[in-house]
């Protein structure tokens, strides 16, 4: 997979991007990063979009928590139970 990524005009923020897949010429999904907000020394994308030719998915940001309290075990992912 590469990826291309477009920076606004002063070079400090990423707009848009577009992933290629090995082989293909033309991308297999764009995204576009808006309503960016600097929020306890971060930059917060409020709002992401991804998209191709056939479907789009937007994120948009609600709530959140800036340096949480966060345990190392809750990056485990274990085999789901069936």
């Amino acid at each position: 997979t590469l990826e291309k990524i477009y920076f606004n005009k002063d070079k400090n923020r990423i707009e848009k991007f577009e992933l290629f897949k090995s082989g293909y010429d033309k991308p297999v999904c764009y995204g576009k990063i808006k309503d960016i907000k600097l929020k306890d020394q971060y930059k917060i994308p409020f709002e992401i979009t991804l998209f191709n030719d056939n479907a789009r998915f937007k994120i948009k940001t609600d709530k959140y928590w800036t340096d949480p309290p966060v345990k190392p075990s809750s990056f485990i992912l274990k085999d789901p139970e069936i």
